[in-house]
């Protein structure tokens, strides 16, 4: 063995990165775990109350955001560590495709055009 690779074999900095992939494997699968979860919660809601909850849509993907940060750790694309050791993602932007609109169910009174009168 040369003695760069025995540089590199004794390099705390890997070593330390390993720990924090091996643990980070561990929250993946949690997180995956979760993912899951939601994703049989949400459709269960979305069958009986014709639209998806808003708090389970918002923290769905603050875990997809979550999991993308561990993979690309992981992966050595990034050198940024996840939650715990940063903050959790936090999605404010809830695609409302599958939530009802509660306005929408009736029309009110300013919501009505006046018919338009032949000419």
């Amino acid at each position: 063995m040369d003695q760069d690779t025995r540089t590199r074999i004794s390099d705390r900095k890997i070593w330390a990165r390993i720990l924090y992939m091996l643990f980070f494997w561990v929250a993946y699968s949690v997180a995956e775990l979760l993912l899951v979860l939601i994703a049989i919660f949400q459709a269960v809601v979305v069958l009986v109350t014709g639209s998806a909850n808003e708090a389970l849509l918002r923290f769905g993907d603050n875990i997809s955001a979550y999991i993308y940060q561990i993979a690309r750790f992981v992966t050595f694309n990034s050198e940024d560590l996840a939650f715990p050791f940063a903050d959790w993602p936090d999605s404010e932007r809830v695609d409302d495709a599958w939530v009802k609109p509660e306005a929408a169910a009736e029309p009110t009174v300013d919501d009505e055009q006046p018919p338009e009168r032949p000419m």
